[in-house]
């Protein structure tokens, strides 16, 4: 898939870019695959699959988000485990009205994270170097996101303790699977969380195939108790 090949995928999705995005989004092709050689960021660098396999599968968690096409909306959103920036940084070059958050653990990733969104002239980004579950705890993060988005992090059961505690009531967490994950869980998991059920929009890749997107409506404050503390999530996930 080249560059050509993106605004007409994503316009079958009925996400619309504009020319200054995709502008941003070649610098942020650059930007990655310099830093790539010292910093380990993707396995995924060959053009084509980068356009696909990171720009077009970021820019996909648009697709089905109630309120993506209200251009006076200045939605607050925060990338969960952002790593390499995917979906994160696509995001903000793709809305330029939203205030997103790089939540990163590893502070060598949070460092070029915050170089990148310097270079690339971002000003609705932020870098927020913690775990998801420490971050999660403190104020002005928990309950005050409209958006929360997680992207190859594990299963969905874990994705959702991670991002539901972050979302405000009438918020979304947008979770990005792969054909083999398990959604089985997401419904009974979601409700013990706070969450609403779940809805799963598909989509195709046209050389990777097969994506689908995890939509869970935030409807009930979350527990205090979760998320809870650091590594036992994924330890032990919640069962349905």
């Amino acid at each position: 898939m080249n560059w050509l090949d993106l605004v007409p995928a994503l316009a079958k999705l009925e996400v619309a870019l504009d020319g200054s995005a995709l502008e941003r989004l070649r610098a942020l092709h650059a930007i990655v695959i310099a830093k790539n050689e010292s910093l380990n960021l993707t396995r995924i660098v060959a053009e084509e699959d980068f356009v696909e396999k990171h720009l077009l599968d970021s820019l996909a968690g648009l697709a089905g988000v109630a309120g993506d096409r209200e251009t006076s909306a200045a939605p607050r959103v925060i990338d969960i485990g952002s790593g390499a920036g995917f979906p994160g940084l696509p995001l903000a070059i793709a809305r330029p009205r939203s205030r997103v958050v790089l939540l990163e653990s590893t502070r060598k990733k949070a460092v070029f994270l915050e170089e990148a969104a310097r270079a690339l002239g971002l000003e609705n980004v932020s870098v927020k170097t913690a775990r998801a579950e420490d971050a999660a705890r403190e104020s002005g993060f928990r309950d005050s996101f409209d958006r929360a988005t997680v992207r190859a992090l594990g299963p969905v059961a874990l994705a959702l303790e991670y991002a539901l505690p972050f979302l405000r009531a009438g918020g979304t967490a947008v979770l990005y699977c792969g054909p083999e994950s398990d959604l089985e869980p997401a419904s009974r998991v979601s409700q013990e969380l706070g969450g609403g059920e779940p809805a799963v929009f598909s989509h195709e890749l046209p050389r990777a195939g097969s994506r689908r997107l995890l939509l869970v409506p935030k409807v009930a404050p979350t527990p205090g108790r979760f998320p809870r503390r650091a590594g036992a999530a994924a330890k032990r996930p919640l069962r349905s």
